[in-house]
């Protein structure tokens, strides 16, 4: 995993190789401190990829994106309502609901619903868990391609600034 080492390196992160067992079981972590908090990467020999990052501000925000199939079409029928971007190829593939849609669709930039149409995404979501909301997403990428992993870091950065300000006047 030298990209993530490059990558960690180059964001002042750490990055950690976590053998379970016998070695039959590798674990990499990435942690890159990121605004008053880390974006950390985890992925094993069985999962995708994982980014994630914890708000240390209770935000009162939660938003969930995921690829939609012919079950989310049928509540649909019934008047459920889902956020809709605007963006058809988008709004064909994916279902998003969330606590605020001003702040989704803006979150949803033009280079992120490109990054999540062109991705294998099983969900891409902010929830509260314990007394914080964590930002997540769940992708199958190339984790050996250090554009890759670049790409995502970047993504998930503007995605958490994006948020970031919608606390100022929340709390």
């Amino acid at each position: 995993m030298d990209n993530w080492q490059k990558l960690a390196e180059e964001n002042q992160g750490k990055s950690k190789n976590i053998v379970i067992g016998d070695a039959t079981y590798r674990r990499f972590e990435l942690k890159i401190p990121f605004s008053d908090g880390e974006i950390v990467f985890i992925t094993d020999e069985c999962k995708p990829l994982k980014v994630k990052y914890v708000f240390k501000k209770r935000l009162g925000l939660e938003f969930l994106i995921y690829p939609e199939d012919f079950m989310d079409r049928i509540p649909k029928l019934f008047g459920h309502k889902e956020i809709i971007t605007g963006d058809q190829l988008f709004d064909d593939k994916y279902f998003i609901k969330g606590s605020d849609e001003l702040l989704v669709k803006s979150i949803l930039t033009s280079s992120l619903r490109n990054y999540l149409l062109e991705n294998s995404v099983s969900n891409f979501k902010l929830e509260k868990i314990d007394d914080f909301e964590v930002l997540e997403l769940n992708v199958m990428i190339n984790e050996l391609e250090y554009s890759s992993m670049n790409r995502v870091l970047d993504l998930f950065k503007e995605t958490i600034h994006i948020i970031q300000p919608s606390t100022t006047h929340n709390s």
